[in-house]
């Protein structure tokens, strides 16, 4: 069984297909969710002030079996204070529908015009 699902918010998109089939030896394969999130604005923020303003930005969720998951995220800068991009801790935020987006930023890179980041898991 193979499925894809999508959720469009105010400002992001949040998707995921969980994949369940069978592999040739028999075996039934635990269930992978390839997780995607997609927006057109977005902040970086280091003591609830912006350290750097993202334009369109993906997250996307790398599975690994017995770990836990690792969020990546790529986005173009439109605004961005080094300084502040290098201060820790860091929270990534974007808004959506029904509030806020958060993931805590574990490391970050500026190239560019480009913010590439690893983050932590989504804050509630």
């Amino acid at each position: 069984m193979f499925r894809d699902r999508t959720f469009t918010g105010n400002s992001g998109t949040l998707s995921w297909t969980p994949s369940t089939a069978r592999p040739t030896s028999g075996r039934v394969r635990r269930v992978s969710h390839r997780v995607t999130v997609r927006g057109e604005a977005g902040a970086v923020l280091f003591r609830s002030r912006p350290a750097a303003e993202l334009g369109a930005w993906t997250i996307t969720k790398q599975d690994e079996p017995n770990k836990a998951p690792v969020w990546l995220l790529a986005a173009r800068v439109t605004r961005a204070d080094a300084f502040q991009c290098r201060q820790r801790p860091l929270l990534f935020t974007a808004f959506r529908d029904k509030g806020l987006w958060c993931w805590g930023v574990e490391s970050l890179d500026l190239v560019g015009d480009a913010l590439y980041a690893v983050l932590g898991q989504p804050e509630q």
